[in-house]
């Protein structure tokens, strides 16, 4: 098999136009000549014609003459200069100006073309014309650089344009591990005798040669490297001194075959377990097992036989089950003698594994049918309180009363409290209780409730108040607050 590759390099080499500007002064001459230097301006022969304002001076008569301008336009006896646009600014032109008949002409440099409006220069992809000089592929990126590359299997040459086709076994041997050879725009990598192509079709692999005739093995062939090789045989089978030749090995002689107890060569590498008496073969075909008494007549336990070899059993029973003396026979356990059964007070047996719980007076049984807890007498009749019952436990009971309550001596019973009692329920002078935590403020005779419901003040139309300050005034004192207030007296 022949894999053949080809690689690809790629060279890249730039180009770049250099713009600058180039003048060409052009003298403005008279109508009918023609520029030619600073000297002057030259025609074949000049016109009569009096709208020329020119005369002609003949030099060569029939062949040229010069030109110049009469006294009506105050010039030289040669041609007018007139100022060159491209001197300023280049004419307006981005690459090129010149002017010639009195007309400026703007240009651009190569690879660039004029634009419509006469001034400004674009530029080509050289690419398109002639594939920009390169034999096989061109890139333009702008900038006027051209770049050139090659096809796989081929090199740029230095003049960074033409192609040429290149042996890629001069290169690291074309990546071949042995040889490799170049014909006909093909490369072919091969191997050293001995060794033949790998996968890849570069690489060479030494030949196996186990692959001929199992490299003369019975069995097993196994190339170690060199040309050399080694022979094994399959399991139960030894190999002989001739390095190649396997024969059969009694599996009898290894480990016992395997076998607990006896072990017997049937041929073709079949053995056969056999186990001594008391004992017997396990589904492997190769363990023995003691025969379990347990086996026959549950061992004569009640309930669970345990073998504990030699012949021995041991008999246990099951869970709220005792065994008895003889040590087979199982008799039930009364679950009310380990922690009374899990019951708060009271436990009862009904036989089977099965019990119940009961509580003492004044206690209930919960859901759980252990527990007990004590009844809430709050819960029969709130325990006679008016207002709020609290179980303190042991049967006791606390009353209570809602805010603006009191208790009565009962403990039970609860009336309400006279807001008038406390700071006269916060009135200046009288307080009066209308039930249901509400009051109502008053004010003694003379005296007026203000606004906030509770404080009174004189009252300005009282026979005790009088604006002449002449009065003298004197102190009245209300017993029940000891509040001191000031009335005015008539003078006497």
């Amino acid at each position: 098999m022949f894999v053949f590759f080809f690689d690809r390099t790629v060279y890249y080499t730039g180009y770049t136009h250099k713009l600058e500007p180039r003048y060409h002064t052009v003298h403005r001459c008279c109508t009918g000549c023609f520029p030619i230097d600073d000297e002057g301006c030259i025609h074949t022969e000049c016109g009569d014609s009096p709208e020329s304002h020119q005369t002609c001076e003949a030099e060569f008569p029939g062949r040229f003459a010069h030109c110049s301008c009469d006294a009506k336009w105050r010039e030289p006896h040669h041609c007018r200069k007139v100022k060159n646009p491209c001197e300023d600014n280049n004419g307006g032109c981005q690459h090129y100006c010149t002017f010639q008949d009195g007309v400026r002409h703007c240009a651009c440099g190569s690879g660039f073309t004029l634009q419509a409006d006469g001034t400004s220069c674009k530029e080509v992809n050289p690419c398109l014309e002639n594939n920009g000089g390169c034999s096989q592929y061109c890139h333009f990126d702008g900038g006027g650089t051209v770049n050139c590359t090659c096809a796989l299997g081929f090199e740029l040459l230095h003049d960074g344009r033409t192609c040429k086709e290149k042996n890629p076994c001069l290169e690291d041997n074309g990546s071949c591990e042995h040889y490799c050879r170049y014909e006909g725009k093909r490369k072919e990598c091969r191997c050293a005798a001995g060794f033949e192509l790998g996968d890849d079709g570069t690489s060479c692999k030494e030949l196996d040669p186990c692959r001929v005739a199992n490299g003369g093995c019975d069995h097993h062939c196994t190339h170690s490297g060199g040309g050399r090789i080694s022979c094994s045989c399959n399991q139960g089978w030894e190999l002989r001194s001739d390095g190649k030749t396997c024969t059969e090995v009694d599996p009898c002689r290894v480990a016992n075959g395997g076998c607990d107890h006896h072990c017997a060569h049937d041929g073709g590498g079949r053995i056969s377990c056999s186990c001594n008496q008391g004992w017997e073969l396990r589904t492997d075909g190769k363990t023995c097992t003691e025969v379990d008494p347990c086996r026959v007549a549950n061992g004569g336990c009640d309930h669970h036989c345990t073998h504990s070899g030699g012949g021995r059993v041991s008999c246990s029973c099951n869970q709220e089950w005792e065994l008895q003396s003889d040590g087979k026979t199982c008799t039930e356990v009364d679950p009310c003698r380990v922690a009374n059964g899990g019951c708060d007070h009271h436990c009862a047996h009904s036989g089977g594994g099965r019990f119940s719980c009961s509580c003492n007076q004044g206690w209930e049984l919960q859901s759980d049918g252990r527990t007990c807890t004590e009844v809430d007498p709050c819960r029969v009749a709130n325990g006679g309180c008016d207002h709020h019952c609290t179980h303190s436990g042991g049967g006791r009971i606390n009353c209570s009363c809602t805010q603006g309550w009191e208790l009565w001596t009962d403990g039970k019973t609860c009336t309400e409290v006279d807001p008038c009692r406390v700071a006269n329920g916060g009135c200046d002078h009288h307080c009066t209780h209308s039930g249901g935590g509400r009051i109502s403020c008053s004010c003694t005779q003379g005296w007026e409730l203000q606004t906030d419901g509770k404080t009174c003040k004189a009252s300005k139309t009282s026979p005790r108040f009088h604006p002449n300050p002449a009065l003298r005034l004197v102190a009245f004192y209300l017993p029940r607050h000891r509040k001191t207030e000031t009335f005015p007296l008539q003078a006497a």
